[in-house]
């Protein structure tokens, strides 16, 4: 038994850490939708790109704790634009770094626009509108599927729950894992919860 546990927990490790990488990637996509509206006021009050980058990293400093996300983005784009490396790779970097599809398209669509002489100030208020529609019609997703995957998580809980209340409760019975036919059997039912447990994953992954 102890096999297929290790085997279990070598199966849902991947799981666990893109889990851990997509809570990441959401909870940066919605500071940087607070940095491009700072971005955006900034640019309003009529600073150029370059100061409302710095005002911008003031302003979320005192929303954000140290370490966040997005100030440590900024910093590096500050301390790049001070070694005079060009803002526009500077926020290509951050895009291809950070994985996000939306920051990937806004420092492509800025690239195009500020070497054009485009108008900065509409892109980035279009680009915050649209990724701001796009976190509400997720958020509201993420509700409708929340106790679907609150269920799904219990039924993928429940039998390793149960096999250890049988291991207390009737150390005899639990040696019936440890015989041929029942590790057999446990490795076949471990087999088909990760493949149930991928086919609901699949379902309620709706991407926006």
């Amino acid at each position: 038994s102890g096999g297929v546990g290790i085997t279990a927990g070598v199966l849902f490790l991947p799981i666990r850490t893109k889990q851990i990488i997509k809570k990441r990637r959401r909870n940066l996509s919605s500071q940087f939708r607070d940095m491009l509206d700072a971005l955006s006021t900034s640019l309003g009050a009529g600073k150029n790109v370059m100061e409302s980058f710095t005002s911008v990293y003031e302003d979320l400093k005192v929303q954000y704790d140290e370490g966040a996300f997005i100030l440590r983005e900024l910093e590096l784009i500050l301390s790049g634009i001070a070694n005079n490396i060009e803002i526009e790779e500077l926020l290509l970097d951050f895009g291809e770094r950070s994985g996000v599809d939306d920051i990937k398209s806004f420092a492509n669509v800025f690239k195009i626009s500020y070497r054009k002489g485009g108008n900065i100030k509409d892109t980035i208020r279009t680009t915050h509108q649209i990724l701001s529609d796009k976190m509400e019609i997720s958020e509201e997703i993420e509700t409708v599927v929340t106790s679907n995957k609150m269920e799904q998580n219990m039924m993928i809980a429940m039998p390793v729950i149960l096999v250890g209340l049988i291991k207390m409760m009737s150390p005899d019975f639990a040696a019936n894992f440890a015989t041929p036919t029942g590790i057999l059997s446990t490795t076949i039912a471990v087999a088909m919860f990760v493949v149930a447990y991928y086919v609901g994953k699949n379902i309620l992954d709706i991407k926006v």
